[in-house]
């Protein structure tokens, strides 16, 4: 499985908050997709340390065909 995760190359002004994405394998086999992220500062590299780091989205990953219409 691979996973491409875009969040370290959004341009200034487009994004509303720096993150990073982690993959749990959890005990019953299952594997999960996780995105956290913490609000940008102003200036936006400001540290923000009342910002706390949450998930921002998650996701239970399925292994089923490629959706991608371009592979055969």
């Amino acid at each position: 499985m691979q996973i491409i995760a875009g969040n370290g190359g959004s341009p200034y002004g487009g994004a509303t908050f720096f993150g990073y994405t982690i993959i749990n394998i959890l005990s019953n086999g299952e594997v999960e997709l996780q995105s956290k992220g913490f609000d940008i500062g102003e200036p936006y590299y400001q540290a923000v340390p009342e910002n706390k780091m949450t998930v921002r989205d998650s996701t239970i990953l399925k292994w089923t065909k490629n959706a991608n219409p371009y592979v055969k």
